[in-house]
């Protein structure tokens, strides 16, 4: 196993020559009067697992880390979040929670750290709305509420009466409530929001392009909030195969077949190596429409 890590850790490293894009996505006149779930944000795949930061993880799905994520345009963040990390357990505090993907031997740290990052943004940004989707080990969500409610950071948590439509960008500036949560663990909160109860989401287990079909797997299309997967898996070649398929054909061809398949415009368009190929093209031609 420790072979492996060597060489995916050399391989990721390793110079590319591919240009980075140079278009970004914000809050403009073409979505401020849109309601959330009519808007598309750029969002990233295991957002904090990154090649370039302070950690520097093992097997990156992101070049840059949360910060420049939300310095280049960045808006929607999935987040594997765990109870037990299986390390140094025995000096956690029992109520912390990590955030690591699969193995916390490839890297983790607090969620309280990561959530210091989104505070900062929104603090120095008080136009720019974010979402965080978790995907969660946490079976007592009152560990996550909890740290939320502790952390500076509460203060901009978007509230939702669940009968109610999700409001206009505008209006959630005005009220400052500016971060929008959602969990796949069981949470009945009004601002950690069930992802069952609001969203759906398309297949993410893709090794080709061949595989993008559009299938959904949870949730379905009744949800208001559509999370568009579009990554491929690859133990070797990762970085690769993912900035080929971000490029604007595949991109946009697959963000095109899934609004006309289900309805609904993507909400979160989500990517591997988000800074090759043209996510915020795509973004920013949907939400033109």
């Amino acid at each position: 196993m420790f072979k492996h890590l060597i060489f995916a850790f050399v391989f990721f490293i390793s110079p590319t020559l591919t240009m980075a894009q140079v278009s970004s996505f914000s809050i403009n006149e073409n979505i401020i009067n849109k309601k959330y779930n009519e808007v598309c944000f750029p969002s990233t795949h295991n957002s904090f697992n990154y090649l370039i930061g302070p950690k520097q993880f093992i097997y990156p799905n992101q070049r840059y880390d949360i910060p420049q994520q939300l310095k280049d345009g960045i808006r929607g963040f999935m987040i594997d979040i765990h109870s037990y990390n299986g390390l140094n357990i025995a000096k956690r505090k029992q109520k912390e929670v990590d955030v690591f993907h699969q193995f916390a031997l490839l890297g983790y740290e607090p969620l309280g750290a990561i959530l210091n990052y989104f505070f900062d943004f929104l603090e120095q940004h008080p136009s720019e709305i974010i979402s965080i989707i978790f995907d969660c080990t946490v079976e007592d969500s009152e560990k996550v509420i909890s740290i939320f409610e502790k952390h500076p950071i509460y203060k901009y948590l978007f509230h939702k009466n669940t009968d109610a439509e999700w409001p206009s960008i505008a209006k959630m500036q005005t009220q400052n409530q500016r971060l929008v949560v959602f969990t796949h663990c069981n949470s009945q909160s009004d601002w950690y929001l069930n992802q069952d109860q609001f969203c759906f989401e398309n297949d993410y287990n893709n090794h080709s392009a061949a595989d993008y079909q559009c299938n959904i797997i949870r949730g379905d299309t009744s949800k208001s909030v559509f999370i568009m997967n579009h990554f491929l898996y690859h133990f070797l070649n990762r970085k690769r195969v993912n900035a080929n398929t971000n490029e604007y054909a595949s991109l946009m061809s697959h963000a095109n077949y899934c609004q006309k398949k289900t309805g609904h415009i993507p909400n979160f368009l989500t990517v591997d190596w988000y800074d090759k190929g043209a996510l915020f093209r795509v973004v920013n031609e949907l939400n033109s429409r």
